[in-house]
């Protein structure tokens, strides 16, 4: 089954493959303005002051592109590509 790619071998076991194996750059180009219009709203929701903890997907990055420069909050992320501008 892993073979076919419906499992994932774990040490123990196997796991359902995730619906989010496909490529980052694939997922960038699925639902493009519903992701805009989510992060344009997120965005809104950030105040100066708070603590933010932002995983790697790609709305999230749209997220961190649609804050303001001069917010002053503390934003975590794991995600290894920094937002463009």
């Amino acid at each position: 089954m892993a073979a076919e790619g419906l499992i994932q071998r774990v040490h123990g076991g196997a796991l359902l493959r995730s619906p989010a194996t496909a490529s980052y750059t694939a997922r960038q180009q699925q639902a493009p303005s519903a992701k805009h219009n989510i992060a344009q709203v997120a965005a809104r929701l950030v105040q100066n002051g708070q603590v933010v903890i932002l995983d790697g997907g790609t709305t999230n990055v749209l997220v961190a592109q649609q804050l303001p420069l001069d917010i002053e909050a503390t934003v975590i992320t794991n995600s290894p590509r920094r937002p463009s501008r």
